[in-house]
């Protein structure tokens, strides 16, 4: 995952690295996950199949980049159970 803008800017054009630090910049100044869940633009949404346990969100639905979210948690672990994704205070970007 880049993190970097430069690095971004570099590995996926001007454009993506703009959406893409973005949305890390809002997920890490969210107050909460539903936060992050609730905007819009996002798309926020349970994936499944190998990803189940896991979420997305849109860096533009017309430019096929997404963001993989992962529950964990706070010994930052993999939550993969039933719990529901909300009730989790940290997630990993994958």
């Amino acid at each position: 995952m880049c993190t970097e803008y430069k690095t971004a800017k570099k590995q996926l054009g001007d454009l993506i690295a703009e959406k893409l630090m973005g949305a890390i910049n809002y997920i890490e100044n969210a107050t909460s996950l539903m936060d992050v869940a609730n905007y819009p633009p996002f798309h926020f949404h349970e994936l499944r199949g190998k990803r189940q346990g896991t979420y997305s969100i849109d860096l533009g639905r017309k430019l096929g980049f997404r963001v993989i979210l992962e529950p964990i948690s706070n010994d930052g672990e993999t939550v993969k159970d039933d719990k529901g994704f909300y009730q989790f205070e940290r997630i990993r970007i994958v």
